[in-house]
């Protein structure tokens, strides 16, 4: 937070998009300050969405894929707020993508931030104040599963960029603006996962479970930092061995429906698996943990099944128009389920109180009871695998993890010193057998929020290894 600048100074916070109106709202919730976003003037039309826009007192951007030659003139209006209010020391959200991007790397910077901090500077100038700077504020949204129920969500805000009267001193305005659109892409490309396809992230969140099979215990900050460093290494074409070894593993946890993290309980313990009295003791306890839970919760599921199955449908609608409409997904789920509390809170008058705070614990108990019975399939399943199976696969993961120790020399040192000042974690040294336990849910148990033991966790019945949406459910 140390990094943002005081209020009443002009800034652009700038933001990398992935999650449609989900993004606008984690910042509204974060920064300190109040923003004032732009955003495609498309959105203005959407029932509710529009009115909810429109009280926020976001500015309107007409693009050119909508409103071909006529965008120019339409947005003479827009800039003048923009440089108006930036004027004020107002504060403005700009994504310097242009668009909301679900793809697994970030697109081309416009250079439009670049132009209006140059305008507004410039302007400023003009009126006898030569001493005014605006900031650009680079702000790095990561989303765990941004289309979930549940997605954890990371906001990093990174050192600010100071644009004053020396900018104006470069001649030519366009290449003064695509500097500084540089110098801000580049402070983003350090600080967000940048991969050439999912299965890349798909084999670094396998390869760091590995390297730092720590779950939640570390944070999600580091997570991601780890995340992007080994989504780097897979990257470079001389480590191919690598990156067969962790599909082939991951290949083998997926058809065999384990984790990692009992992989290693086997590799720690010499390929033993529990003895079958301590398995079939830990699945009774677990069942009994489920249908308590179940029975608190089903008339809740009850009341909230409609709304799951109607969303559920709108989901597919949206799939169906292609992967262009996947960043709605997350923005649709938000907006009726507002709705259907509105509904409720109209519809039971004093009695909707109550009833959705019984359908928030619904919701908690839920999460623990997902849990409770996925441990539970995982110990049945690892009760019934064949101990060839198990030995094929305790043999390959530790065949990998002698390639990750390998690769960890190629580490990235600018990520590898992030990790080091957060979290006091030297990332080279060796700490591939450590498995950290999450304390039982009773003695850990939050009423706003379930302690996960990984930070791909989902309410599923099976293991998420992977971020890429399209590829998991359809």
């Amino acid at each position: 937070m140390h990094n943002l600048p005081e209020k009443g100074q002009a800034t652009l916070l700038c933001f990398n998009h992935g999650n449609s109106l989900g993004d606008a709202i984690v910042l509204m919730a974060t920064c300190p300050h109040v923003i004032r976003f732009c955003a495609k003037c498309t959105l203005w039309d959407i029932p509710f969405v529009g009115t909810l826009i429109r009280m926020s007192a976001a500015v309107p951007v007409y693009r050119r894929q909508e409103h071909g030659e006529n965008a120019m003139g339409f947005n003479k209006d827009m800039f003048a707020k923009v440089y108006s209010s930036l004027g004020n020391g107002d504060w403005i959200g700009f994504s310097p993508e242009g668009m909301c991007n679900f793809q697994p790397h970030p697109e081309k910077f416009k250079d439009g931030v670049g132009h209006i901090a140059l305008e507004t500077v410039d302007r400023a100038v003009k009126n006898g104040n030569s001493d005014f700077k605006i900031n650009i504020a680079p702000t790095v949204l990561l989303w765990t599963h941004r289309e979930r129920f549940r997605s954890d969500a990371l906001v990093r805000f990174l050192p600010k960029i100071q644009i004053g009267k020396e900018w104006l001193e470069i001649p030519d305005r366009k290449l003064a603006a695509k500097q500084i659109v540089q110098l801000l892409e580049t402070t983003f490309h350090d600080n967000i996962l940048n991969a050439t396809s999912w299965d890349v992230i798909r084999r670094a969140i396998t390869a760091a479970r590995i390297h730092r099979p720590m779950g939640t215990a570390m944070s999600l900050s580091t997570y991601m930092y780890l995340l992007k460093g080994w989504t780097t290494i897979l990257e470079v074409g001389s480590h191919d061995a690598l990156n067969k070894a962790l599909e082939d593993y991951q290949s083998l946890l997926d058809a065999a429906k384990l984790k990692d993290q009992r992989i290693l309980r086997m590799e720690n313990d010499s390929t033993k698996r529990p003895s079958v009295f301590r398995c079939v003791n830990i699945i009774i306890y677990r069942v009994f943990l489920s249908c308590c839970m179940l029975v608190v919760i089903t008339p809740g599921l009850l009341l909230w099944i409609p709304m799951w199955y109607f969303l559920r449908k709108k989901e597919k609608e949206l799939l169906i128009k292609g992967i262009g409409w996947v960043d709605s997904i997350a923005e649709t789920k938000m907006m009726f389920s507002f709705l259907f509390v509105v509904f409720l809170l109209v519809a039971l008058n004093v009695y909707a109180i109550p009833l959705l705070i019984y359908l928030w614990i619904v919701l908690r108990l839920y999460e623990e009871f997902m849990s409770s019975t996925r441990s539970t399939i995982g110990v049945y399943r690892l009760l019934l695998i064949d101990q060839q199976q198990l030995n094929v696969l305790v043999r390959e993961r530790s065949r990998v993890r002698d390639l990750v120790i390998q690769a960890t020399k190629d580490f990235p040192r600018t990520i590898a010193t992030s990790i080091l000042d957060e979290s006091h974690d030297n990332i080279y040294s060796d700490k591939t057998s450590i498995l950290a336990v999450v304390p039982r849910w009773w003695t850990n148990f939050n009423p706003l929020r379930r302690r996960k033991k990984d930070w791909n966790e989902l309410l599923w019945f099976r293991d998420m290894c992977t971020m890429d949406y399209q590829k998991n459910d359809w």
